[in-house]
């Protein structure tokens, strides 16, 4: 399962885990339905961590726009470098969505 090998990337970065949870949560609460979120593996720098994310869910419109609004509120700098969504072509389907996100966290903050 993706969320098995997510955590075991995101070893040694507490402050992803901790998100990435937060993340998952939130789509619940907007009805949002995650198909896969695949992150790369963090990268340090001297002041920052950073993570690449792709994540592709569904939902119905409003949902994703929720949780869309959401995830620019989170305290962490969350860049999203683009967003594609694909409209239901039947009643009863989900419209379709695909996120690319870069998230940036305090360096600081993940050291033990």
């Amino acid at each position: 399962e993706y969320t098995d090998q997510w955590r075991k990337r995101a070893l040694g970065m507490p402050k992803f885990a901790e998100l990435y949870g937060r993340v998952l949560a939130m789509g619940r609460e907007t009805g949002t339905v995650f198909h896969s979120f695949d992150p790369e593996t963090p990268v340090s720098m001297n002041y920052l961590d950073q993570m690449s994310v792709q994540l592709v869910c569904g939902g119905d419109f409003d949902s994703i726009f929720e949780f869309i609004r959401r995830l620019e509120g989170f305290p962490e700098a969350i860049l999203i470098n683009s967003v594609d969504m694909v409209a239901p072509r039947q009643d009863g389907e989900m419209t379709q969505c695909s996120l690319d996100l870069v998230i940036f966290t305090d360096h600081s903050q993940n050291s033990n």
